[in-house]
């Protein structure tokens, strides 16, 4: 796996268990005067964590998630 994709997955795992500690700590955030629901965070946890498997998986591979080199 080349360097920055290493440090992409990386930065993709540790945001996505970012969400998940706030999601299992209760954590509030308000932004702009608006609460960000918790659900968000539970979304934004699959989405990363999605990501960064895809994107591990295609290096160690060499194939793109689409099948196309």
């Amino acid at each position: 796996m080349k360097p920055v994709s290493r440090i992409a997955v990386a930065i993709f795992v540790l945001i996505a268990l970012v969400h998940v500690a706030r999601v299992v700590l209760l954590v509030e955030v308000t932004v702009a005067g608006a609460q960000v629901p918790q659900w968000m965070s539970g979304v934004a946890a699959v989405f990363m964590s999605t990501i960064a498997v895809l994107l591990a998986r295609e290096q160690r591979t060499g194939v793109s998630v689409s099948g196309r080199h």
